[in-house]
């Protein structure tokens, strides 16, 4: 009752587990590496630690290979890569638990950010030298600082989400998909209003985290635009040579599409909660108003999915491949508004007037996961390939890949009971969803190294000083 009583404690216990299992995980993985971009990030650590001067590879950003070029202090640099990952990982407990608090002082909500610690993400990504360990917790706390910039718009806290936001963008190409977002999350509060505020508080605080942000970012961009426009120019040209067309409205269309099945496979575990709760709160359109977090969290994921589908506009639709790690850190920020509407009253009251939102929103969870299955994983021509179905590209999807008959059964019976039955969803969901992340976890555990090629690591793991090397296969398109 004492550690109940004070939730830091087992955040604490929590994150020092996380730490030592996927320590023991990671140690057990006989890499060194699967992807291509792994090499070219540990190149550009390389750089940096021996200070050679340029990078390997430009249109990599800085910051991941700057936190892990500490591992060239050690022989094995690849495990202190790894073990960097496990921390980094590790540490989103703490934003999420924080950012929890925010919402409700109820202890029971604030434990519930040691879920954070069971995503897939947590077990997959650790094993690869890739930047999405980082961007994962620094995503956390830019969640943070943006709720508490909505709560009263001070000027420390804008200023702090800017310096998130510019640390986003120096670790992952992907993170240019949040500044559109934060433009329209504050034009439509703009609009609406948000008392007591003004429009020239809510203006400031959007310029002040516009200004932090570049200031941190534009250097990077000052020091990699000579490389990267070549790069761009490069990737033009070879794109139309192969006779792609790269601003096809309908291929980027299917491509969403793919992406937002995906994302709907995701959050399958509380999608009916999820739904359930945005109904409940829809009235005309004061609903803005009343939830600005899910307002935002909307605009982010509309605009990760539109860069994902952009991502891929020179790939066939018919290609028989996703990569389901560009939209992964999704599942945290509807994961935390699952969990706020767990000790939300009004939504979690048992009221027989709405059984029918509740019985909608379970079949309509039903439709999105049969849907997104045969979409990736059944029908034609869309079916994703076996050779790219690999719990690194398919990390909330793989499961259903493994072991299907048991996952399905098991999200709708999860959802079933807690969108139809059960008054007390807290309860429930605590004892149920813990076997579900624990087959996950086992569902991850060693299965990538049979995607290790060993002719890549001994071509690839030389040294050079003037790091004159051939550059990867499709390295302009390959990371962002």
């Amino acid at each position: 009752m004492k550690l109940i009583s004070k939730p830091i404690i087992l955040i604490h216990l929590s994150f020092l587990l996380s730490t030592i299992i996927k320590s023991y995980l990671v140690y057990g993985f006989n890499g060194p590496i699967i992807l291509e971009d792994e090499f070219e990030y540990k190149q550009n650590a390389f750089h940096i630690f021996y200070n050679i001067p340029g990078f390997y590879i430009y249109y990599i950003p800085p910051l991941y290979p700057f936190v892990i070029s500490v591992s060239f202090l050690f022989q094995d640099h690849y495990l202190i890569m790894k073990l960097i990952n496990v921390v980094l990982t590790s540490l989103t407990i703490y934003p999420v638990y924080f950012l929890l608090k925010e919402f409700s002082q109820r202890k029971e909500l604030h434990l519930s950010s040691i879920f954070t610690l069971l995503l897939p993400i947590q077990f997959s990504m650790p094993n690869l030298v890739m930047s999405e360990n980082l961007f994962l917790p620094l995503f956390a706390v830019f969640l943070l600082y943006m709720v508490r910039v909505v709560k009263g718009f001070e000027i420390k806290n804008s200023i702090l989400a800017g310096l998130f936001l510019g640390l986003l963008l120096l670790t992952r190409y992907f993170g240019v998909a949040i500044p559109p977002a934060i433009f329209l999350f504050f034009l439509i509060l703009s609009i609406i209003g948000v008392e007591p505020y003004s429009r020239k508080q809510i203006f400031g605080s959007f310029l002040l985290i516009g200004l932090i942000s570049s200031i941190l970012y534009l250097p990077w961009i000052v020091y990699s635009f000579p490389k990267m426009t070549r790069i761009v120019t490069q990737f033009a040209i070879s794109s139309s040579q192969e006779g792609v067309a790269i601003s096809q409205t309908y291929t980027v269309s299917v491509w969403f599409l793919r992406y937002l099945f995906y994302l709907g496979i995701m959050v399958s575990p509380f999608l009916s909660i999820i739904v359930y709760s945005i109904l409940t709160r829809f009235k005309k359109w004061n609903w803005l108003i009343l939830d600005q977090y899910l307002l935002f969290v909307l605009l982010l994921s509309f605009s990760f999915l539109c860069l994902a589908a952009y991502q891929l506009r020179v790939t066939d639709i018919f290609n028989r491949y996703i990569n389901g790690r560009y939209i992964s850190y999704l599942i945290l920020p509807w994961m935390i508004y699952f969990l706020i509407n767990l000790s939300d009253e009004k939504v979690s009251e048992k009221n027989i007037k709405r059984w029918g939102l509740r019985l909608f929103s379970f079949i309509f969870t039903i439709i999105v996961l049969v849907l997104g299955y045969n979409l990736h994983f059944r029908g034609y021509p869309w079916r994703v390939a076996p050779n790219y179905i690999g719990s690194f590209n398919f990390m909330e999807g793989y499961l259903f890949v493994k072991y299907f008959k048991i996952s399905f059964v098991y999200i709708v019976l999860l959802n079933g009971f807690l969108i139809l039955f059960v008054h007390n969803w807290k309860k429930l969901y605590i004892l149920s969803i813990l076997p579900f992340f624990l087959l996950n976890m086992k569902a991850h555990y060693r299965d990538m190294e049979v995607y290790i090629n060993p002719i890549i690591v001994a071509a690839h793991d030389i040294y050079k000083e003037n790091s004159q090397k051939v550059k990867p296969v499709n390295i302009y398109y390959s990371t962002m």
